[in-house]
């Protein structure tokens, strides 16, 4: 018993194993972990602005109205493609998108909006459909010692600068979220 005992321990670590080395290789997306449904939160997202670039993609941002100060929020990201076939992009970074939230041209470092992203040319294959990224953000300075944020109104702002079949594509989607102290 104790022989079978081990067999079917170290095939359930084989396959634990295997898993978790899925999800370093293709991320979270892989086991369908996108977070909640976008109206089940706290602070419910609304479609916020959309611009289509390239052969049709479209790229939406979705932002809750207002988040009291210091609450978390999520800000999503959603890339359609709904030309039947996938579309080559071209990126200068590995991330796809520069995102943040502003207070006019300056960036608001909100805890959550900084990501590193290496300076490497990377292409990815926008498959027919839906792609969603999700950001889980905080209505607070992401330093403890740079002043706090103060209740007012701010840009939650997405950028993306891409060659789509050779073309250069430069677009950015904004929206207003406000900051309330309730």
């Amino acid at each position: 018993m104790q022989h079978t005992f081990s067999f079917l321990s170290s095939q359930a670590t084989s396959i634990c194993g295997a898993v978790l080395l899925l999800g370093l290789l293709v991320g979270c997306d892989a086991f369908g972990l996108d977070g909640p449904p976008p109206n089940s939160e706290p602070h419910p997202l609304r479609t916020a602005d959309s611009t289509v670039v390239g052969p049709g993609l479209q790229i939406t941002l979705r932002t809750p109205d207002t988040v009291a100060l210091g609450d978390s929020f999520r800000m999503q990201l959603q890339t359609e493609n709904p030309t039947g076939h996938p579309v080559s992009v071209i990126s200068g970074s590995a991330c796809m998108y520069r995102f943040g939230i502003y207070e006019g041209d300056e960036t608001v470092p909100v805890e959550g909006a900084g990501r590193v992203c290496a300076a490497v040319q990377t292409e990815i294959s926008v498959m027919p459909g839906v792609r969603t990224r999700r950001y889980d953000l905080q209505a607070a300075r992401a330093s403890s010692n740079a002043a706090p944020i103060s209740p007012g109104a701010y840009a939650a702002r997405a950028a993306l600068s891409w060659r789509i079949d050779g073309a250069a594509v430069k677009d950015t989607v904004e929206t207003t979220i406000v900051f309330t102290d309730e």
